[in-house]
């Protein structure tokens, strides 16, 4: 398992030879991510891509040192097995936009923070408030709301009044909220 946001390295690795950026990340070897250079696209060249086995070893060693896991397509179980070797299950804050994954994270690793992604309209933003509330907001930590312009039109896909009512119902319940 390699850390890496992108299904390829295009964005990332711009000067990877062609036949790479044809290819998303499962269909390359790890021998062949490892030759890759990360960093120029945001200034930092020599920056390779690390496998999440070392990343983990990293933060083992410092208890200070956080990780926003955010989920892509890995198996849960052994994701937490990958954690629970580590020792740092208080350290990672499985994020996702999926409730139904949080809630199997949170069975494997109760001590871990979990952070709830959700963007789109006010309404589709609300749909999944809801279906929190519904739970009780069990095995949430963190919501992180996304606030975009809306396409084609003036204004953003949330109002300034839904965002302080999010916040405060929120803060009712010892839940961060991050707005991006």
């Amino acid at each position: 398992i390699v850390v890496i946001h992108d299904e390829t390295v295009t964005r990332t690795a711009p000067d990877a030879p062609a036949a790479m950026h044809a290819k998303k990340i499962s269909e390359l070897t790890l021998a062949e991510l490892k030759t890759l250079g990360v960093g120029a696209f945001r200034g930092q060249r020599g920056q390779r891509i690390p496998t999440l086995d070392e990343v983990f070893a990293v933060m083992a060693k410092d208890p200070a040192k956080f990780l926003h896991l955010d989920y892509k397509a890995i198996d849960i179980p052994l994701l937490s097995e990958m954690v629970k070797r580590h020792g740092i299950e208080k350290q990672v804050i499985f994020t996702t936009d999926r409730y139904d994954l949080i809630r199997q994270w949170r069975a494997l690793i109760p001590t871990s923070q979990t952070m709830i992604w959700m963007g789109g309209s006010q309404q589709e933003i609300e749909n999944v408030l809801n279906n929190l509330r519904a739970n009780r907001y069990e095995d949430i930590y963190i919501v992180h709301m996304h606030y975009r312009p809306v396409t084609g039109g003036n204004g953003f896909n949330m109002s300034d009044n839904f965002m302080l009512k999010a916040q405060a119902e929120l803060a009712a319940q010892g839940i961060v909220l991050q707005i991006q």
